[in-house]
């Protein structure tokens, strides 16, 4: 309704999504999702609703919170999504509904809520999405890579080459698609019993697509003055990215280091993740150290085309244990993560032979020609 509403500039449109919205606020829905005023999710019997369900929908509230400026329906999604989060790892993973698997339909809609949120003046929320993206979307990707062929291989060695060859043909026509089901730690699931592990679910593929496409619109973009902050070029999150405002450059995971070379004489502004001691935050402009001057979560620089900005800081390590998130299928599972900064790099105990998270980002393959 937000989309048809900014496509068409009809107001029906527009009073419905409110109407729709206030009445998700007020649970008017008969038989529908209640919501807390903390944000707590309920079915009318009292079971805990299906998450991708509840926040596909918040999506759009806090889309049309941000589009009219009306932060009650902003907030309202904040508080949903700070209860789910509380129900995941942190990592990207969030039970779909029965505790046994993650749904990538359920990642890809926290990471367009968390993007609205950074918009609204929550910009923290920005680490979320990329966390999300480093850890799990980025890796779901489907790729035939050859360690992929190899495991393939192995798992059906009893068909025979012929049928093997064959069969793998099909599977690179899947290529680029999104994995709709994966584990704690693993594309298969074992920690958590197999449910969905490794499918290319029909739903989750695009929106899989679209966690992208929020990643990198998100990554850089321009705003114009309001409430919410000044005018001028908003680099967001650490993804190396080409635009016309600027060419934003990464250098996570081997370092606390975001640079930007502009493209346009305007007012840039880079965000460290919220994690970065400010005291320990360095500007600067080519190689000269400038004054760190902030501006909101961000700091400023007033740059002319062809400048070089960037700014430091330290990759915090940490260690973070997770337990009690599966009851119905795991109770007694304690999930270790080790952290480099906004990546999981290493997590216990092992899940199946194909691992999510191998410490370094994956590099794709170059896509087809023609």
């Amino acid at each position: 309704l937000v989309t048809y509403y900014l496509a068409t500039n009809d107001p029906d449109a527009l009073a419905f999504a409110r109407a729709y919205a206030d009445g998700m606020i007020a649970g008017l829905q008969p038989e529908g999702i209640r919501f807390a005023p903390d944000g707590t999710a309920t079915c009318p019997g009292g079971e805990t609703p299906q998450s991708h369900t509840t926040m596909h929908a918040l999506w759009g509230v806090a889309h049309l919170g941000v589009v009219t400026g009306e932060g009650k329906y902003v907030e309202f999604a904040r508080k949903v999504w700070d209860w789910l989060l509380a129900r995941g790892t942190g990592a990207g993973w969030f039970p779909a509904g029965p505790d046994t698997c993650n749904e990538t339909c359920c990642i890809s809609d926290c990471m367009s809520i968390a993007a609205l949120l950074g918009v609204w003046g929550h910009p923290e929320y920005y680490d979320a999405v990329e966390r999300y993206m480093r850890n799990y979307i980025s890796n779901l990707q489907f790729i035939v890579t050859p360690e992929f062929e190899a495991y393939y291989r192995r798992l059906h060695e009893s068909a025979g080459e012929e049928v093997i060859a064959r069969h793998l043909v099909s599977l690179k026509r899947f290529q680029g698609g999104i994995v709709g089901g994966s584990g704690l730690n693993d594309y298969e699931n074992e920690l958590l019993g197999g449910s969905l592990g490794f499918q290319l679910l029909g739903c989750c593929a695009p929106e899989g697509m679209r966690a992208i496409y929020t990643t990198w619109s998100n990554t850089i973009e321009h705003r114009e003055e309001s409430d919410r902050g000044p005018a001028g070029v908003y680099v967001n999150m650490s993804f190396s990215r080409d635009s016309k405002w600027g060419k934003v450059i990464s250098f996570m995971p081997d370092s606390g280091r975001l640079t930007l070379q502009s493209h346009v004489k305007d007012t840039f502004y880079l965000r460290p993740p919220s994690w970065a001691p400010r005291d320990q935050v360095r500007a600067f402009i080519g190689a000269k150290s400038v004054p760190v001057k902030w501006s909101g979560a961000s700091v400023q620089f007033d740059a002319q085309p062809g400048d070089e900005l960037s700014i430091t800081y330290p990759l915090l390590k940490f260690t973070q244990d997770v337990e009690g998130l599966w009851p119905s299928c795991a109770p007694d599972l304690k999930m270790t993560y080790h952290w480099l900064g906004n990546m999981v790099v290493d997590s216990s105990p092992a899940g199946g032979p194909t691992l999510l998270f191998t410490g370094k980002p994956r590099i794709l393959p170059a896509p087809p020609q023609g």
